[in-house]
C-alpha cells in the first residue's frame, strides 16, 4: 500500500525547512549569562584572640595611648566606626554602661559627620565592665589635660576620642599607626579592628554565655559581661 502524504509533498519539505529556519532565528547567538558580572566572594576571614592572646594584649594597653578605645572595643564587642562617634554624655561610668547612638563617617577633604546606625537595633545600650570602666575614667583626665594644653584650638565636641585638638579620629589611621604596631611589638598575629569584636563574642561564648545570647551582642541585648573580666584576669 502507497503512503500517503497529509497535504502535498512539496508543502511537507517546505513546511519542515521553514521551521528550521524560523527556529535558528530564534536561536540567540549569545549566552545572556555571560553578560552578568557574577556578584565577588569576599575572602576576609575572621580572627579571634585567644584567652591568653587577650591577657597579653591589655597587658600591653596598660601603658599605651589608646588603652581605652581598644579595651572599649574587646570587652563591649562594639564597631570601631560606633566608638569613634561616641560621646561622654552618652556613657555613664557609675553605672557601667554607653549608649550607641551614632556612627562617624568620614569625607573626602577631612571633613567628618555622625551619621545614625544602619539599623534601629544597632542604637543600644552596651554594658560596660570594670576593665572598660578603668580604661574610660583613666582616658577621661587624659582628655581633660590634653584640652587644657591645647586651648583655644581645642574643637568641642564631647567625644570620648579624639586627636590632640578635640577632632575626631580615623579609624584606618588607628589601625594603621597604632594597633598594626602594637600588635608586632607583643607578637600577636595581625588582625582586624573588626576582629576585636568577634573576639568579645569569643570571651562570651568560652564563659558559657547562650550562642543566642552571644548572637544578640552586636544587636544590643544587655549581657552581663563582667565574665569577660573572669577569663582575662
Amino acid at each position: 500500500m502507497a503512503r500517503q502524504w497529509i497535504g502535498r509533498p512539496q508543502d511537507g519539505v517546505a513546511g519542515g525547512v521553514g521551521a528550521r529556519e524560523r527556529g535558528n532565528r530564534d536561536l540567540i547567538a549569545r549566552n545572556p549569562a555571560s553578560l552578568v558580572t557574577a556578584p565577588r566572594q569576599s575572602r576576609t576571614e575572621q580572627h579571634v584572640l585567644t584567652p591568653e592572646q587577650v591577657r597579653l594584649l591589655l597587658a600591653a594597653l596598660e601603658t599605651h595611648p589608646f588603652q581605652a578605645f581598644f579595651t572599649l572595643l574587646l570587652m563591649t564587642g562594639m564597631r570601631r566606626g560606633e566608638a569613634l562617634a561616641l560621646h561622654w554624655a552618652d556613657v555613664c561610668l557609675d553605672d557601667g554602661h554607653a549608649d550607641v547612638k551614632y556612627t562617624l563617617e568620614h569625607a573626602k577633604g577631612g571633613t567628618y559627620s555622625f551619621a545614625p546606625p544602619k539599623t534601629v537595633r544597632s542604637r543600644r545600650r552596651v554594658p560596660l565592665n570594670a576593665l572598660a570602666v578603668t580604661a574610660l575614667r583613666r582616658h577621661h583626665a587624659q582628655q581633660l589635660e590634653q584640652r587644657l594644653a591645647a586651648g583655644a584650638a581645642w574643637k568641642d565636641e564631647d567625644l570620648v576620642f579624639t586627636d590632640a585638638t578635640g577632632h575626631a579620629l580615623r579609624g584606618n589611621h588607628i589601625l594603621q599607626r597604632q594597633f598594626a604596631p602594637l600588635l608586632q611589638r607583643v607578637g600577636l598575629p595581625h588582625i582586624r579592628l573588626h576582629d576585636l569584636r568577634h573576639t568579645a563574642a569569643s570571651l562570651l561564648a568560652q564563659q558559657g554565655v547562650h550562642v543566642t545570647a552571644v548572637s544578640r551582642l552586636p544587636l544590643g541585648a544587655l549581657i552581663e559581661i563582667d565574665v569577660m573580666a573572669r577569663v582575662v584576669a
